[in-house]
């Protein structure tokens, strides 16, 4: 919970893992923040990341090993007016996937 009008931050960290058994090429994350939450920096530590608007766009550098992580690190700034503000960041690589239901994580940051 954050202080409605505070200019407190607080941080979103979403970590991929490839749980297959062998590398994913380049995963990338994207996510779009509400309007209202200010994005500070985002980074990812395999990579870079570009922030336009409300969107942010991470490219990792390779491909990830089999059993291997990799995190993204966005800093938000509360916004003025109060409420609950949902956040979601997806991740995808350029291969074929088994399964696309564990890509999306999501949360929520509640402003009083």
């Amino acid at each position: 919970t954050l202080k409605q009008g505070s200019s407190q931050t607080t941080r979103l960290t979403l970590t991929a893992k490839n749980s297959g058994k062998v590398a994913a090429s380049r995963p990338n994350l994207t996510s779009t923040i509400p309007a209202g939450v200010t994005i500070g920096v985002a980074t990812l530590d395999s990579g870079t990341c570009e922030v336009v608007s409300q969107s942010i766009t991470c490219s990792s550098a390779g491909p990830l090993a089999a059993g291997a992580t990799t995190t993204a690190t966005i800093t938000l700034t509360a916004p003025v007016a109060a409420g609950s503000y949902a956040l979601a960041g997806t991740w995808e690589t350029l291969d074929v996937e088994s399964s696309l239901a564990n890509n999306t994580a999501t949360a929520t940051i509640t402003v009083k």
